[in-house]
């Protein structure tokens, strides 16, 4: 076989190991910005081929080039070993990542978790959390989180499922029945969201997302006087945020009160930052004071 044949072969065998090594990488790292973990058996599946590649490439070079000059023969020499030393460290490597994982503690699973809930990785963290509560059934925390992630998800069922644990495990603290409370109003079950808030007001009768809340789906319920009650409340516990007066004139504008309406907007153009993601909210909010016969502000 001619030398030129030789390279040719090699040159092809290399191209297409280097290609698919490549396309392999490009998966993976798209995979990873959705947030999706590579399947473990198609990750053994590309590793192994990606040895076997490598480790033929270096044989192939070794044998059509052991005969030719020094110059040629270290050539491949130097590009198989460097393949093959490169796909070594990659299988290795990922080995090693195998033993890291399977000795990562609690904590460990809980603050990558919560690393990558925060990257809105929502399947990753609840794969995590998951991990958790394998090794800590009682770990209240980790029903919680992965109850918020569930929720981010839009899955209120296994949410709600989830804050149910941590409710029957610390039965004493607010937050749990107000994160249920908002995944019964995000499904659609509004009687069952006021009875969570009910509970979260009474444990912690001071924090006013509470009564935000519970006012808003006193709103969504046609139940408008109850809403500006609770609105009225959250306002007196924090009187800078600007939502709620936003909300609360939206209240009273649907229960007829015009006057508490351009009152409530009025405020709200008073304490809202004025900023590129405001000003169309704040166009609207001076328009409809003046439609309901307020001042030009």
């Amino acid at each position: 076989m001619s030398p030129t044949i030789k390279i040719l072969i090699v040159a092809i065998a290399s191209a297409s190991y280097g290609t698919y090594g490549y396309c392999i990488l490009k998966k993976w790292k798209a995979e990873d910005k959705r947030g999706v973990k590579p399947n473990e058996g198609q990750t053994r599946l590309h590793l192994t081929i990606i040895a076997l590649g490598s480790t033929g490439i270096f044989f192939l070079n070794w044998f059509f080039f052991r005969h030719i000059g020094i110059y040629a023969e270290s050539i491949f020499f130097w590009f198989g070993l460097i393949s093959f030393g490169g796909a070594l460290f990659f299988f290795l490597s990922f080995f090693y990542w195998r033993y890291i994982e399977e000795n990562l503690t609690v904590e460990d699973f809980g603050k990558r978790g919560s690393t990558y809930y925060k990257r809105n990785k929502y399947d990753l963290a609840i794969r995590d959390y998951d991990k958790v509560l394998l090794m800590d059934p009682e770990n209240f925390g980790a029903y919680y989180d992965r109850g918020l992630a569930y929720h981010k998800k839009g899955d209120y069922e296994r949410a709600i499922q989830d804050y149910d644990k941590v409710i029957k495990l610390n039965p004493d603290i607010a937050m749990p029945y107000y994160s249920r409370g908002n995944a019964f109003k995000d499904a659609g079950k509004y009687k069952l969201a006021v009875g969570d808030y009910d509970k979260a007001i009474e444990l912690d009768p001071e924090n006013d997302m509470f009564y935000c809340n519970r006012a808003n789906v006193h709103a969504k319920s046609g139940e408008y006087d109850l809403a500006i009650r609770d609105y009225d409340k959250a306002i007196e516990l924090d009187p800078g945020d600007a939502e709620v007066y936003f909300n609360k004139a939206f209240a009273c504008e649907n229960w007829n009160k015009k006057e508490e309406a351009i009152k409530s907007y009025k405020k709200f153009l008073a304490v809202v930052e004025n900023s590129l993601k405001t000003r169309k909210i704040i166009t609207y909010v001076k328009k409809r004071v003046e439609e309901l016969g307020g001042e030009n502000v």
